[in-house]
């Protein structure tokens, strides 16, 4: 008895919808809706990929401050090292002159470096 009162109300919702659903103003609300979802789902679209690419560009201007530090941090004895063997050999000598000038400059910069910035250039050199 109950199952066959769950089926008649059942059969009694869905030719409700059937004959509902051939008057005019009902297919108009079903087109405004389907409209609106389709428009809904556009605009969540759009603001997801607007969303995305900002968080996207954030994490890679992350990274790259990151490694800069990075490189910064790791190598300021080889850094330290390339400012001087870069700014002092003079132009024009000639290529014995400036490999004496180099290793003069090595000499110099090894006696004020710090032991722990020798340490850091010696693991930069491996």
């Amino acid at each position: 008895m109950m199952a066959e009162g769950k089926v008649l109300k059942w059969t009694f919702c869905l030719l409700t919808i059937l004959i509902a659903s051939q008057f005019y103003l009902v297919q108009e609300l079903l087109t405004a809706y389907a409209f609106f979802a389709i428009g809904f789902s556009v605009l969540t679209f759009v603001v997801l990929s607007l969303y995305l690419l900002q968080k996207g560009w954030e994490v890679a201007a992350v990274r790259i401050i990151d490694s800069e530090r990075r490189m910064a941090r790791g190598t300021r004895a080889a850094i330290l090292a390339g400012r001087a063997r870069r700014g002092t050999v003079k132009v024009g000598t000639g290529v014995e002159n400036g490999k004496q000038e180099l290793e003069r400059l090595d000499r110099q910069r090894e006696s004020k470096l710090g032991d722990s910035e020798k340490c850091a250039e010696r693991i930069c050199r491996h």
